[in-house]
């Protein structure tokens, strides 16, 4: 068998971030990668309330890429919803905005 091979093809990183907030106090992510990286703070902490979903989560995904998580790899963004847990699935680099994310339960 040829390790060489094997060893020139990295695993896909992968991130997950999760939305916290609402339209009366802002939006703020934590998220955190298959590496083992982990990325935003807590309000507490010093972390930053941004006014939109849209703006948190582009912000946070910006924070991953520069981080070295390629452009283009999976992305999950979890969320509560009415009380609901849910996710939507995208890429790194290629996040829509809020409204145009596909919920599921």
């Amino acid at each position: 068998m040829n390790t060489n091979t094997a060893s020139k093809k990295a695993p896909k990183q992968t991130a997950s971030i999760c939305l916290y907030g609402n339209s009366k106090i802002g939006f703020y992510c934590l998220a955190d990668s298959s590496d083992g990286q982990r990325f935003g703070k807590l309000p507490e902490q010093g972390g930053r309330f941004e006014e939109s979903c849209s703006l948190a989560i582009w912000k946070m995904g910006a924070e991953i890429e520069a981080a070295g998580i390629k452009f283009g790899s999976p992305l999950a963004i979890h969320m509560d919803i009415a009380g609901v847990p849910r996710v939507a699935f995208t890429k790194i680099g290629q996040i829509p905005n809020f409204g145009g994310l596909k919920w599921e339960a």
